[in-house]
This record gives structure tokens, sequence and C-alpha cells, in this order.
């Protein structure tokens, strides 16, 4: 009764033979990888894309609003003075320089502007 870990090894250590499925398995582990991380782009690209176009629209009333001759307390529709707000706009900002410097930013940009009727 010799515990196991003590016991001489008398056979041969057995080799296992390569799995022919694991190139196909790891490739499969990449493409899906890959897969779920431009999901995660797209989704993040399209909330950036819904707040900036919420900030464009407060920007759009304001301005008609004081065009229109309407006083208006265009500080604290803005958030100026608020750290959270301001944060926000400054990344804003930087979301819409990134796409704006990307090859085909601008021309996306004035391409949907152009189909939703927007004068540049």
């Amino acid at each position: 009764m010799v515990p196991k870990p003590l016991r001489g090894r008398s056979e041969s250590p057995v080799s296992r033979q390569w799995n022919p499925a694991t190139p196909y398995i790891v490739l499969g582990l990449l493409v899906g990888s890959q897969a779920i991380q431009i999901l995660w782009l797209k989704q993040d690209k399209a909330h950036s894309l819904r707040k900036a176009e919420a900030k464009i629209g407060l920007l759009r009333e304001v301005i008609e609003r004081v065009q229109s001759g309407e006083d208006v307390p265009v500080e604290s529709m803005l958030g100026t003075g608020n750290t959270d707000s301001e944060r926000e706009w400054a990344e804003g900002e930087s979301v819409a320089t990134e796409g704006l410097s990307s090859p085909f930013g601008l021309a996306d940009l004035l391409t949907r502007c152009s189909a939703k009727g927007h004068r540049g």
C-alpha cells in the first residue's frame, strides 16, 4: 500500500494524439471573440451618436429661440458651470473631432445631413 505519488512509474508515459479539430476550435474562438468586439464597438458608436444628436438638438433649440428673440437662459440650458454637463460636452466634442478627422467621417456626416434635409 504505497501512495500514488510515491509509486515508481513502471509504465511508459502515454503520448496523447493531436486532436485534428484543435485548429477549428481555436479559429472559432478567435472569430467569435472578434464578432463580440465588433458588436460592442457598434453599440458604443450608436450610443455616442445618439448623445451627439441629442446635444445638437439642444443647441438647435437654443439657437432657434435666440433667433426668434426670446429671452433664453443659455448658460442653464447648456449646463455651464455644471461640471458633469461640461464634461459631457467635452466628450461630445472629442467624439465629433475624431469622426471628422477620419477619412470617411466628414463625407458620412455630409451624406447624413443631406439625407435629412439639413443645410450645413
